[in-house]
């Protein structure tokens, strides 16, 4: 039988959450984090040159491109952070209790760590780069995603 929560919630071809799932835990660490005064920080990441691979390689190979950058970064955030694929080749992570220090950390450690991953059947594009934003303002001023990111 079919789930239909987490057809409403999970993105099919990455299996991370999607876009309005994110957008909802988004509502609720602003007010959590407003609530009891935390940190709270975004990453947006992008993977550049995207479109190439498609060209190149295939829809079916941009695929797995998509599912192996969502695995790796869900593979080094924390449990408590939340990962969702926003939408083509960006993706969100909301870094609960996270500083912006910490966040661009963070950042950095996931952006290296798929440079370094090489495509099975693209062999071409043996450093897959991939641009971030990072969001840290103070929770008590995010009203919801309208939120103007700056390159990290």
């Amino acid at each position: 039988m079919v789930n239909l929560g987490a057809l409403a919630t999970i993105d099919p071809l990455t299996s991370l959450y999607n876009r309005r799932r994110f957008s909802e835990f988004l509502a609720h660490e602003i007010d959590r984090t407003k609530r009891y005064k935390t940190d709270l920080s975004i990453i947006m990441f992008d993977i550049d040159h995207f479109k190439k691979i498609n060209d190149t390689y295939g829809h079916e190979e941009g695929d797995n491109v998509l599912k192996m950058f969502g695995a790796r970064m869900k593979d080094i955030i924390r449990e408590s952070d939340i990962i969702a694929r926003w939408g083509g080749e960006e993706f969100m992570i909301l870094a609960v209790n996270t500083n912006l220090k910490n966040t661009q950390i963070l950042a950095e450690k996931i952006r290296a760590n798929i440079e370094n991953q090489q495509l099975a059947s693209a062999p071409k594009f043996t450093n897959n780069e991939s641009s971030h934003n990072i969001n840290g303002k103070n929770p008590a001023n995010m009203k919801s995603l309208e939120i103007s990111f700056k390159i990290g």
